[in-house]
């Protein structure tokens, strides 16, 4: 597996060319949220990482390395969720 160096959201948003309201606008996230992920206040939720990424058109690897694990741990509660829904339709069937 190759090593994808981090870079910070104020870089890479910086490097697009983009001010912190042009991101909000292209991402649908409010400035107010992208400013507290930049200063380190929040992190924010995956599903707000993955749109700022992608409206910046990086991985969201790049930007946060851990996003691969938390994206397995997604992944393993949906199937876990799944899995509950089968047994119970299956016990409601019976």
């Amino acid at each position: 597996m190759s090593k994808t160096k981090s870079i910070t959201l104020r870089e890479a948003r910086q490097a697009a060319g983009l001010t912190i309201q042009e991101l909000s606008a292209k991402s649908g996230i409010g400035w107010a949220t992208i400013q507290g992920i930049e200063t380190g206040r929040f992190a924010g939720g995956f599903v707000t990482r993955h749109r700022i990424a992608d409206a910046l058109g990086v991985p969201m690897r790049v930007l946060w390395p851990d996003s691969l694990d938390e994206m397995g741990e997604l992944f393993a509660a949906l199937k876990r969720e799944q899995q509950r829904e089968r047994e119970h339709g299956h016990a409601a069937a019976k």
